[in-house]
């Protein structure tokens, strides 16, 4: 009677009544030790779902662990929810084991229960993106037919796959059928959706689609709080992610916050439980708290994260490439030319070493390192890797795409190569370039606060009359200064005029 209960108030996400049955069936077990074995692993099982949900993964485990010693006896798999069904235990489990730094408990659980999918994407969060590859091949040769019709793991680690190919339209198509399948099976607003939300908002932040990057980063965020609560560690990754776009918008303050709860959730919870995701939080954080201007304090927190990197004990992760960036960046703001050119190198090396030629991080680490030649006056070097940069972005984002055109830097470039052989009277667009400039990359967003609105708002208006007389009204990157005025509009409560230029934006990107 107990654990049907239980089921029930599962089924409704109803955890603490689902709690209280368990625990009211968990005493008939202690009265009835011989019990019958499909009971005893439902009982734990529940009480481990349930620690789980809750982010108790000292709790979870202890309960995952024995019920999955009578995976074998489970007699009546119609029963179960979808929740406790042995694969999704077993992927609980292994997930607590990942989060803890137990990397090799996770793989050997996930390889002896034949979980190839979730395997892979294991292997990609650690960078073992060779053995990744293998066993989606393996995946998909076995079975290809059930693969088309799956939207759960299989066509989700598909599309990771592909995107760490550079496949960006393919990634891009699969985590949207993936979102689309999940949402009409189990509903927006569930779970479920957060994963294929998450890669979505990345997508579009590499694109430089911020303001559709942070409506999908703030749905996922949201989702997460509703399900997961305000304290799980399936939180840090939402706010990470979400933060990840502010900063490249120039919103430093907003991004600082979203860490500073990331980093709340991990300080407050034992060590153990967030220590996979422990290193790339604080590496996020040092690079904002570096960018407004703690300089001493962000390198307090990158010595804290590379402390925090040795304690997993792993050869390769895929946050080594964050971190020598991370110090390339920093040593170039120091002039330290030679350091900095071997941190960039080694970055770019890395990267190869652990995702591969393809992987769009490969376009940005190479342009990295042409900015660096170029604050050298290094030319042929800059030359030479801003065209390499080019080219990838080309093969990542198609030409038309700004940072196919050397990003802002080059667009700047080249228009002001233009003005200046365009004739006298023009010269007084020179100064207004760099504000087209700013437009583009989002900065503006920066002085949107307070007594600065007005201001921001009309630099805004003349950056996109100076942006439209340079490329005309239908040039693509024209959308991205609009998305960039809306955004601002929207933090002003401007919602109607932000949905107008919005809706150009799409016009001109023709959708």
């Amino acid at each position: 009677m107990f654990i049907g209960q239980a089921h029930t108030h599962m089924r409704a996400n109803r955890f603490v009544e689902a709690e209280k049955a368990a625990d009211a069936a968990l005493n008939v077990l202690a009265v009835y030790p011989d019990a019958d074995a499909a009971w005893t692993y439902e009982t734990w099982g529940v009480l481990g779902a349930i620690a789980y949900v809750r982010g108790n993964y000292r709790e979870a485990q202890d309960a995952l662990a024995h019920a999955l010693k009578y995976i074998d006896s489970v007699k009546y798999p119609k029963r179960l929810t979808s929740e406790i069904t042995p694969d999704k235990l077993t992927t609980y489990l292994a997930d607590i084991y990942h989060e803890q730094g137990e990397f090799h408990e996770a793989e050997t659980l996930l390889r002896q229960a034949g979980l190839d999918a979730q395997l892979a994407s294991l292997y990609l969060d650690q960078g073992l993106t060779a053995k990744a590859q293998q066993v989606i091949e393996a995946l998909v040769n076995s079975k290809p037919e059930a693969l088309l019709q799956d939207s759960g793991e299989s066509v989700f680690v598909r599309a990771k796959s592909a995107y760490i190919n550079g496949e960006l339209g393919k990634a891009e198509r699969q985590f949207t059928k993936v979102l689309r399948a999940r949402e009409s099976l189990y509903g927006k607003g569930h779970a479920k959706t957060v994963e294929p939300l998450m890669e979505l908002a990345q997508l579009e932040r590499l694109k430089g689609q911020h303001t559709r990057a942070i409506q999908l980063g703030e749905q996922a965020l949201a989702v997460n709080k509703t399900y997961w609560g305000e304290q799980h560690p399936k939180l840090i990754r939402s706010y990470d992610e979400l933060a990840r776009t502010y900063l490249d918008q120039g919103r430093f303050a907003e991004a600082q916050q979203l860490m500073e709860s990331a980093l709340g959730i991990i300080r407050k919870r034992s060590s153990k439980d967030t220590r996979r995701a422990k290193p790339r939080t604080l590496i996020s954080y040092a690079q904002i708290l570096n960018h407004q201007g703690q300089k001493n304090e962000a390198r307090k927190v990158l010595s804290e994260a590379q402390a925090a990197r040795i304690e997993l004990n792993q050869e390769v992760l895929p946050e080594d490439v964050a971190f020598l960036e991370t110090q390339a960046q920093w040593a170039d703001e120091t002039d330290d030319v030679l350091i900095a050119e071997e941190y960039h190198k080694e970055a770019l090396a890395l990267n190869k070493t652990v995702y591969g030629d393809n992987h769009p991080n490969q376009a940005r680490l190479t342009s990295n390192l042409a900015q660096h030649y170029a604050q050298t006056e290094n030319v042929e070097a800059t030359e030479t890797y801003t065209q390499q940069a080019q080219d990838l972005w080309v093969r990542y984002l198609g030409p038309g795409h700004l940072k196919a055109k050397g990003g802002v830097a080059g667009q700047k470039k080249k228009l002001s190569a233009e003005l200046a052989n365009s004739g006298p009277g023009m010269a007084r667009y020179h100064e207004v370039l760099e504000l087209a400039a700013k437009s583009l990359d989002g900065r503006l967003l920066g002085n949107s606060d307070g007594t600065n609105a007005p201001v921001a708002e009309a630099l805004f208006k003349r950056a996109l009359e100076i942006y439209e007389q340079l490329v005309g009204p239908n040039d693509p990157e024209l959308a991205i200064v609009l998305d960039n005025y809306a955004e601002f509009l929207r933090q002003q409560g401007r919602q109607q005029k932000a949905d107008e230029l919005e809706a150009r934006a799409k016009k001109v990107r023709g959708y």
